[in-house]
């Protein structure tokens, strides 16, 4: 099987781009107000909002490398939910296409993190109304692409989905900021002409302590 061409620069340009989305994400969060009636800041919740809409914006231009974020939906009110399917989980779709957990079209990360409750459709039933119910993510690499960049990426949304996972949760703001960063630190060395360690390892081999 032929493996698909990633062009570089079109990869730099999104790691660019999704690297601004994420710096401005981190900008939103703030402390909140301990006098609970004065605090103007964005809720957790509203955060996590901001990251689930920046993670389904992405799926189009992730696709372009092969990569692609999936739900596995653990289980919803359905009655039928699960039926004929592995375990009872039900996958998100890829375009029409309905996967089965563990295809072998793809290279799987399953489970990036623990699971946590979501409000969405789960694909078991389509066009119902939303419930709330436990979903892991799982990345899924096409077999016909180079696994190399999307793996990179498949790090970069451990930790957007630790960010977001933290949301769902009484969490300080500054554990959502902590995952926000580590993912645009990740993305500044797939930006950057090489890791930002690797250059400094090179350009200052041995610097004196400074006080």
């Amino acid at each position: 099987m032929s493996e698909e061409q990633v062009d570089l620069q079109r990869f730099k340009v999104y790691c660019v781009n999704l690297r601004q989305s994420l710096t401005n994400l981190v900008d939103e969060v703030q402390p909140a107000d301990p006098i609970f009636y004065r605090d103007t800041t964005l809720s957790n919740s509203g955060i996590g909002r901001r990251i689930r809409t920046l993670i389904d914006s992405l799926q189009r231009h992730n696709a372009e490398f092969g990569l692609f974020m999936l739900r596995r939906h653990l289980d919803c009110p359905a009655d039928n939910h699960g039926a004929g399917t592995h375990n009872k989980y039900v996958m998100d779709r890829i375009g029409n296409k309905m996967i089965e957990y563990g295809d072998e079209a793809y290279i799987w990360h399953p489970a990036l993190g623990s699971h946590m409750d979501e409000r969405c459709v789960c694909p078991c039933s389509p066009g119902a109304t939303e419930t709330t119910h436990p979903v892991l993510y799982d990345a899924l690499i096409d077999k016909r692409f180079d696994p190399a960049l999307p793996e990179e990426l498949v790090t970069v949304f451990s930790w957007v989905l630790e960010a977001l996972r933290q949301t769902t949760r009484k969490s300080p703001r500054s554990a959502i900021q902590i995952n926000l960063m580590s993912a645009v630190n990740h993305l500044n060395d797939l930006i950057l002409p090489m890791p930002v360690q690797t250059f400094i390892d090179a350009w200052y081999p041995s610097r004196p302590d400074r006080t």
